[in-house]
């Protein structure tokens, strides 16, 4: 099975007219906090996680459930995004069932729980699902063709992780509605790596015969700087006429106004488009995209029409 190919999710249906839309950003980083992982009780040998597999106490759903994860390589996925997306697949489960699963793979060292501390000592209800090695080394014998590299993904900053895990989520709520032929998670793009022209965009779509490309950027460090500098590599890549359709999705819209006022003071070429992170869920997805003008009104785009708003 072909885990990145639209077709896999069009077995099921989700009803997002009736999806509840989230009030807070989850992903949005802050200064100062870690990125934790859960502790296991005891270690586990190579032997024991093959016996496992051989003995089927790894059952084919948690085959299917690792299969998911490791469609997202070194990147993050939740709970919410695992179960929706065996949802549109057509795989049966309920919410204790997959629990039930998602904690065996980590009893057995295949995927790693974590979640965001604040400095105050408050850790966030998100729970993260990272992949870990021998998770890794399962999916590549299930046939799961993936990206993946433990060290940089243990050492990621947390920002990185809620950019990843955000995108998970766009990915999911994309496969929820609209007819997605493919999509990639963090692929490379090479053309000239020694100039530069060589970038990792955080996803790319296709649909409708074209190819997306998607960046969830986050509020940290020089990230405005660093995020306009990726551009120009777009540019080296693509060349400045043939630049593709962006789409970024950033925390909320005073962050996607920023962007859109540097991309507009560097005279970047090409089409970018934004979302955040609330914007994407129930009967808002219609109206998820949006650009700004010149004078910096929000111009919200719908597959059906289009209506304006001031950005805040």
């Amino acid at each position: 099975m072909n885990y990145t190919l639209g077709s896999t999710y069009r077995n099921g249906h989700i009803d997002t007219s009736t999806e509840i839309i989230p009030q807070t950003q989850v992903f949005k980083a802050f200064p100062d906090e870690k990125h934790v992982f859960e502790e296991r009780p005891q270690t586990v040998s190579f032997y024991q996680i093959t016996r496992a597999i051989e003995d089927e106490v790894i059952t084919p759903f948690d085959k299917t459930v690792l299969s998911l994860i490791a469609v997202f390589g070194s990147s993050a996925c939740t709970t919410k995004v695992i179960f929706e997306m065996l949802t549109l697949m057509g795989v049966e489960t309920t919410k204790n069932h997959l629990e039930n699963s998602l904690k065996r793979l980590h009893r057995y060292h295949l995927i790693n729980f974590s979640r965001f501390r604040l400095p105050d000592g408050k850790q966030a209800h998100a729970r993260i699902i990272t992949l870990m090695k021998y998770g890794s080394q399962l999916a590549r014998n299930l046939g799961v063709i993936h990206r993946f590299n433990p060290i940089a993904t243990a050492s990621a900053l947390p920002s990185a992780i809620k950019s990843r895990a955000e995108t998970s989520h766009l990915i999911c709520n994309w496969l929820k509605n609209l007819p997605v032929e493919r999509f990639s998670v963090r692929p490379v793009i090479v053309v000239d790596a020694d100039n530069g022209a060589i970038i990792r965009p955080s996803a790319s779509i296709d649909i409708w015969g074209s190819t997306l490309y998607i960046e969830t950027p986050r509020r940290d460090g020089d990230w405005l700087e660093s995020l306009i500098e990726k551009f120009h590599r777009y540019e080296l890549v693509f060349g400045e006429n043939n630049m593709p359709t962006v789409i970024i999705n950033g925390e909320d819209p005073q962050m996607n106004l920023e962007i859109s006022q540097a991309i507009r003071k560097e005279n970047l070429g090409g089409e970018f488009l934004f979302t955040d992170d609330l914007a994407m869920y129930g009967k808002n997805f219609r109206t998820s995209l949006y650009s700004f003008d010149e004078e910096n009104r929000l111009i919200r785009f719908s597959f059906e029409e289009s209506e304006e708003k001031t950005a805040v």
